[in-house]
């Protein structure tokens, strides 16, 4: 039996942020690494 796919655009929105509450722990988790600096990451993810 093969299933069929479309190559049609997705129903799910660009962004998901919009569908979670804000006090949900991955809401608190991607804050907290949106405000980290670059500077701390180790120089071969930069490149």
């Amino acid at each position: 039996m093969c299933i069929q796919h479309t190559m049609d655009p997705l129903a799910l929105p660009m962004d998901l942020s919009e569908d979670i509450p804000e006090s949900r722990l991955v809401c608190v988790v991607n804050a907290a690494v949106d405000r980290m600096s670059d500077k701390i990451l180790p120089r071969q993810l930069h490149e």
